[in-house]
């Protein structure tokens, strides 16, 4: 009796210590690191093997039953079994692996077990994860047939990990703008007979704009933009009596002021035309940094401009001429011709943002203001140009010019609609806005002196790469 309990229990110690006797269960989520608890001590093999990613290792036959997510437990029926593949050959060499990872499982106290943990040594290392040439199952790295008894455990997934900053992309931007100005001085002529005042009537200016940009990987890049807007605005009048003085606007020194002299002598009708034009260049090249806070996308930009604002005020009067009986005149012409041209060079730092709202819609807004110091023009020109038979004929032309040079600041803003939508690897969209923009200290299109104010909208297509 003693014989038959003693060679039971030799038999049921052989088992515990070699489960191989009896079969083996390979569970690799549960597979830890070398030298941890709960590693199946199997020596590294001195030869190495080729990386089968993304697909359980097996053991020879008998075929084991691998789970990918399976119970931490035997308690539980396996999912998802994957059919047993022979390990390769152990007396093959084969390359280094570049890197095979473990997902490190932690069991739950219940029947069931939560997902895995990645962290960065669990993902390759093109993916983010370790360096090429570490050693992540064991003191000597993988062997042929990995660090345990079926590897380091199948990836049975890739956890994507982004890195620190995300790609560099291109922004690239085309539009218009519909502007109205609203300048210090407005007035066309004075009728001094009836001290009454025409003005310029307000209509809209349209211009184009452009920008093109890059931000690279660590959010920093640099843009340049580039915007041009004219407008020109027109009255026009006439008069038959001679006792009418009809004047142009400004303050001079030059004045084109009537009747002309065919009018006095009963010659003809006076024509008058007024027009006033506006333009404006501006280019800008800034660096720009974006950053986010929540769902808003922030761009913050600095940088340099450049500003060339034109205006120009023109009045004409002629008469088309005749004769009295007396005296014949054929050409009665005057022509003044007013310029106020600034060009400046200073600082600019501008500020944008968009929250998206839903469906591809979003509000956008940004702001800009610049410091410009430059050269300011104002030139004045008059040509009068008289022919009549009893006298030779004149063409004469009178200039005057003043230079300054002024600090001018320039404030900008502008808010709207935005949507957009993906196109490949490509994201379009277009925005509709209004805009308004002040410009202190330019003058108007015949004075040095006062300020220029633009209110109207902008409509934009752009595209991000």
């Amino acid at each position: 009796m003693w014989r038959g309990f003693t060679f039971f229990f030799a038999i049921a110690v052989l088992g515990a210590i070699a489960p191989s006797s009896f079969g083996q269960y390979y569970y690799p989520q549960m597979a830890q690191p070398y030298g941890q608890p709960g590693y199946m001590p199997y020596p590294p093999q001195p030869m190495y093997y080729q990386p089968q990613p993304m697909r359980p290792m097996q053991m020879e036959q008998p075929a084991p039953r691998v789970y990918n997510f399976g119970p931490s437990n035997e308690t539980l029926v396996p999912a998802n079994e994957v059919p047993a593949k022979p390990l390769p050959h152990a007396g093959v060499a084969t390359p280094f692996p570049t890197m095979q990872g473990t997902l490190n499982v932690q069991p739950t106290n219940g029947s069931y077990r939560a997902l895995p943990h990645a962290t960065k040594r669990g993902v390759f290392a093109d993916a983010g994860g370790v360096d090429y040439g570490e050693a992540p199952c064991g003191p000597n790295g993988c062997g042929p047939a990995g660090c345990g008894p079926a590897g380091c455990g199948p990836m049975t997934q890739h956890i994507p990990h982004r890195g620190k900053h995300g790609h560099g992309h291109s922004i690239a931007e085309i539009g218009s703008y519909y502007l109205v100005p609203y300048l210090s001085n407005r007035t066309a002529f004075t009728n001094t007979t009836t001290g009454n005042t025409s003005e310029f009537p307000m209509t809209m200016e349209y211009g184009g704009r452009a920008s093109l940009g890059y931000i690279f990987h660590n959010t920093w890049g640099a843009r340049f933009n580039y915007a041009y807007l004219t407008g020109l605005s027109e009255v026009n009048t006439s008069n038959t009596v001679a006792a009418t003085i009809i004047n142009s606007a400004g303050p001079g020194p030059l004045v084109l002021n009537g009747p002309s002299t065919a009018l006095t002598a009963g010659i003809g009708t006076d024509s008058y035309n007024f027009r006033q034009r506006v333009e404006v260049h501006v280019g800008e090249f800034e660096f720009v940094k974006e950053c986010h806070c929540f769902d808003t996308t922030i761009l913050f930009g600095s940088g340099v401009r450049y500003a060339r604002l034109f205006q120009n005020y023109h009045a004409t009067r002629s008469n088309g001429g005749g004769g009295n009986g007396v005296t014949t005149i054929s050409l009665d012409q005057v022509d003044l011709d007013v310029s106020n041209i600034f060009e400046g060079l200073g600082p600019t730092v501008s500020f944008e943002a968009i929250h998206p709202i839903c469906s591809g819609f979003a509000l956008y807004g940004n702001a800009r203001g610049s410091f410009l110091w430059g050269n300011q023009t104002v030139n004045q020109s008059l040509r009068v140009q008289l022919r009549q038979d009893a006298n030779p004929f004149t063409d004469t032309t009178t200039t005057s010019s003043a230079n300054s040079n002024p600090f001018v600041t320039t404030g900008e803003v502008e808010f709207g609609l935005q949507h957009g939508w993906r196109l490949g690897r490509c994201y379009v969209f277009s925005r509709v806005g209004a805009v308004a923009s002040r410009w202190w200290n330019v003058g108007s299109p015949n004075t040095s002196t006062g300020h220029l104010t633009f209110l109207g909208g902008t409509a934009m297509l752009g595209v991000t790469y």
